[in-house]
């Protein structure tokens, strides 16, 4: 069947039945019509522009299986749209993968550690550069967190935008080009640098 033959009306009843087997067709014929253009909706958006194709395509799962557990719990109003209830679990979803993977980047890179393997780093330079890293958009903060990070514990030498990269990549489980890391690199560092420089400290 022609997913643009599916109506979102039979999907609901489908999911709302209390036989196993509809409540199962309904989740097959709610994939079936809605995977392709959710995902592409999901790799439109600017939360999602760093996540590559296999993580999309595991959200779309983890939306199906949201959806499924939604229902189950009661917690499902079939009034609402779906197209919208289904983008803002999709959207949910994506935040939590980006806080997941940029929890465990700051872990690894956390500053305020590199002070108890530099003597001379001041407590007071890490906590101003851990405030001005805060102060960038997600997107940017991601870059420039390993950035500056390899900066301090190089001595104050910039690593190069490939080495940032394939660090970068490494970190995430990206397939980031240069092209895409070298202009958040520089608007990144650019913001940085004016942040920290507010907090009376240059680089």
């Amino acid at each position: 069947m022609s997913s643009g033959k599916i109506s979102d009306k039979r999907i609901k009843r489908l999911l709302l039945s209390s036989n196993e087997s509809e409540f199962i067709e309904g989740l097959a014929l709610l994939d079936e019509k809605y995977r392709g253009l959710m995902t592409g909706r999901i790799r439109g958006w600017a939360v999602a522009k760093w996540l590559p194709a296999q993580d999309l395509a595991d959200i779309w799962q983890e939306v199906v299986c949201a959806v499924a557990s939604n229902v189950v719990t009661g917690k499902y109003d079939p009034a609402g749209n779906l197209s919208g209830y289904l983008g803002r679990i999709a959207r949910n979803k994506c935040i939590d993968v980006l806080r997941d993977r940029m929890t465990r980047i700051n872990e690894g890179y956390d500053c305020e550690n590199l002070a108890d393997t530099n003597s001379e780093i001041s407590p007071e330079f890490i906590e101003a550069v851990e405030a001005s890293l805060r102060t960038l958009g997600w997107s940017l903060q991601m870059v420039i967190r390993v950035d500056v990070s390899m900066f301090i514990c190089s001595g104050g030498e910039w690593i190069s935008l490939a080495e940032l990269t394939n660090e970068v990549n490494y970190q995430y489980g990206l397939t980031l080009p240069e092209t895409t890391v070298k202009p958040r690199r520089a608007r990144g560092r650019s913001q940085f640098k004016e942040a920290l420089l507010e907090r009376g400290y240059g680089v």
